[in-house]
């Protein structure tokens, strides 16, 4: 199946191609050259998958490069053919061009990153249905929390990830990320990891934002 995106606009191409449709999207995660993305500008929660690899993509100043400048915090132009797959997460049909148009940070790149870190294995040993909740001023967009969800999901084959679950249940690990200190270019995390049987680690973290990119000092 194929539906057009409303959150996408249709523009003219030029006499010898044709029209196009662009989206403004923000790379949220990257996995080889698979890129996960959100809409930037609204509070959807949709999210949006493509390949780097092979795709005409240019940089910041239009100059051509390839799929390997692209990173998660970069706000980036797809312009395709004007459908989208309907699948989850959304697919593209016929990309043509990719343009980077802007650096923001890379917030669930670097929650998978930490939350991962946290076990031997880069994933729980303990429970397989896991929570996660967040206190304190949390930077994240409803968009990028439906993407931690799915991401962890993902890597954690087998798992039941939910972000912000309606009610608790009883016997699932359960992770809960406090957000303190926030400002443009710093904050103080701390992550608890309960894994349900009554394992607990904590990491506590300040990272300090460098060209788009969370760094631990």
């Amino acid at each position: 199946m194929l539906f057009s995106s409303a959150a996408c606009s249709k523009r003219r191409g030029s006499r010898s191609s044709k029209n196009v449709t662009e989206c403004m999207l923000e790379i949220v995660y990257k996995k080889g050259q698979m890129c996960y993305a959100i809409d930037p500008d609204t509070e959807e929660l949709n999210l949006f998958v493509f390949s780097a690899a092979g795709q005409p993509v240019y940089d910041a100043k239009e100059q051509a490069s390839s799929g390997s400048i692209l990173l998660p915090g970069m706000v980036v132009s797809v312009e395709y053919d004007g459908y989208i797959l309907e699948t989850y997460p959304s697919q593209f049909s016929g990309i043509s061009k990719i343009s980077i148009r802007d650096t923001k940070a890379n917030n669930v790149d670097f929650l998978v990153s930490q939350i991962s870190g946290m076990f031997p294995s880069t994933k729980p040993s303990g429970a397989l249905d896991w929570e996660i909740a967040f206190s304190g001023d949390t930077p994240l967009s409803p968009g990028e929390k439906r993407a931690l969800e799915y991401i962890l999901k993902e890597n954690w084959a087998g798992a039941s990830v939910t972000v912000e679950p309606q009610q608790d249940e009883p016997d699932v690990g359960r992770i809960l990320i406090d957000f303190q200190n926030v400002k443009t270019d710093s904050m103080d995390i701390l992550i608890t990891v309960n894994d349900g049987l009554n394992a607990e680690m904590v990491k506590e973290l300040h990272p300090v934002l460098k060209d788009g990119i969370w760094t631990l000092g």
